[in-house]
């Protein structure tokens, strides 16, 4: 009888070169900034949070090898857009510095998280409108876009920070009228950091967005396609990391 170890070994083989060669070393170009239970991340720091379990699963189904790289928001701008020297970044969205990526072919995923995006403001400045609010502030690189028609004209004085942490406490201590920032983020850091939860509220009587986080890229659009196919595929897996880190569908 012949043995079919031959045969058996054969297909191993072949079987490990088609998975080495559907695997990829991935650059992910991420936020040097603190957006926990989302992500948090410095250029000292390790990546964590829920964006960080969500590509590493993903990245695991499909035998990818991420290498994440955090860098401060307008550098990472300008290594997906001008130098093309990362493979994916996170998060991202169209409508994000949209004059920037007018001729640029940037494949983007499904949203991996969504969130409402507007201005918190000291509890006694709760539901006074528009006309209240003579400064925004918001994070170094994040752009506050429902205020951008008054920032331009000057209605509104926007002030840029350095942290999320500054960020919270000049509102806290009401140098600014109003901070831009999203509710997942703010509401945590308030009662989970600061432990001042209800010490900024959000405002519904101020201009807000709802927004998407995506994964996008300008290298790889057959990887931002491997993704979309692992939201559906993994769903399971995607509910218990939204529920593990209190993040809404």
């Amino acid at each position: 009888m012949r043995s079919n170890l031959p045969r058996l070994v054969a297909t191993v083989l072949l079987i490990a070169m088609a998975l080495s060669a559907s695997a990829d070393h991935l650059v992910v170009g991420v936020e040097a900034t603190d957006q926990f239970p989302i992500y948090r991340a410095s250029e000292t720091e390790s990546y964590t949070g829920y964006a960080r379990e969500l590509l590493d699963s993903f990245a695991a189904a499909y035998g990818h090898v991420l290498e994440y790289r955090a860098m401060p928001i307008p550098r990472l701008y300008a290594e997906l857009l001008d130098k093309n020297a990362i493979d994916l970044k996170f998060p991202d969205n169209p409508a994000w510095k949209a004059e920037a990526r007018k001729g640029k072919n940037i494949a983007y995923s499904e949203p991996a998280v969504h969130v409402t995006e507007g201005a918190f403001v000291l509890p006694d400045k709760l539901n006074q409108g528009l006309t209240s609010v003579a400064t925004i502030a918001a994070v170094r690189g994040f752009t506050p876009v429902p205020y951008e028609k008054q920032i331009a004209s000057g209605t509104i004085r926007y002030v840029e920070v350095n942290s999320f942490d500054s960020l919270v406490r000049i509102g806290l201590a009401h140098r600014v009228d109003a901070i831009y920032a999203n509710t997942i983020v703010t509401n945590y850091y308030l009662a989970e950091v600061l432990r001042q939860p209800g010490g900024l509220l959000f405002d519904p009587s101020l201009p807000e967005m709802q927004t998407d986080f995506r994964v996008s890229s300008i290298k790889r659009p057959d990887v931002i396609k491997q993704f979309n196919e692992y939201l559906v595929s993994h769903r399971t897996d995607v509910a218990r990391l939204r529920a593990k880190y209190s993040i809404n569908p």
